[in-house]
């Protein structure tokens, strides 16, 4: 499939090149999640009302290190406020924690970005059901991923655009996919750079 997205506010490039990465597949939890008993402190037991789960930027290929765009949502139906906190390493702790987003409701998000290097590096990520609803226990909604900003190798997203632009100028780009695997109610997630190749 195909579908064009107009850009607007580019600087000037007279050569114009659109770059897609590959489309990666989004990791989706849905734990069921009492409300935790001490709310202050969600890496005191790692149990109830707590959910963690891990994941693994991968080492620099030979070419040299890679940009990952990382990006963790959390949203429940029925919790009245969920909480989300990520950090390095496999276990969960204050010390290691790099990101957390806790505001009043059950809808949460973390992201930022990851550099690769010699070695993998591993990020853990936790979610605290901080108030429960009137019936919990509470499904919470996990989705994240990790996807490399550079140019693909599957062909799985493709982008098409002209091949010069002036300062501000307003222009279309064709971006389609070929992911045989992409169904109706999925999500996909790629990115898109706007270079000159001068």
């Amino acid at each position: 499939g195909f579908f064009d997205y107009t850009f607007s506010g580019t600087a000037a490039l007279p050569n114009a090149r659109f770059v897609a990465g590959d489309l990666v597949v989004p990791k989706v939890s849905t734990p069921s999640l009492a409300q935790d008993p001490t709310v202050a402190d969600p890496f005191d037991g790692l149990t109830t009302g707590i959910f963690t789960d891990t994941f693994t930027i991968p080492a620099s290929p030979g070419t040299g290190p890679v940009v990952y765009k990382v990006k963790i949502n959390i949203s429940s139906l029925t919790a009245t406020d969920a909480d989300l906190f990520v950090g390095t390493g496999s276990t969960p702790s204050e010390a290691t924690q790099t990101c957390s987003s806790t505001s009043g409701t059950a809808t949460e998000v973390c992201e930022f970005e990851v550099t690769t290097s010699s070695s993998p590096q591993t990020y853990w990520l936790l979610v605290q059901n901080y108030a429960a609803g009137n019936s919990p226990p509470d499904v919470v909604t996990v989705e994240s991923f990790q996807a490399p900003v550079q140019a693909g190798t599957t062909g799985s997203l493709v982008a098409t655009g002209p091949g010069k632009l002036a300062s501000g100028a307003t222009y279309k780009v064709r971006i389609g996919w070929d992911d045989p695997s992409f169904v109706a109610g999925q999500k996909r997630i790629g990115y898109l750079l706007v270079q000159s190749t001068n």
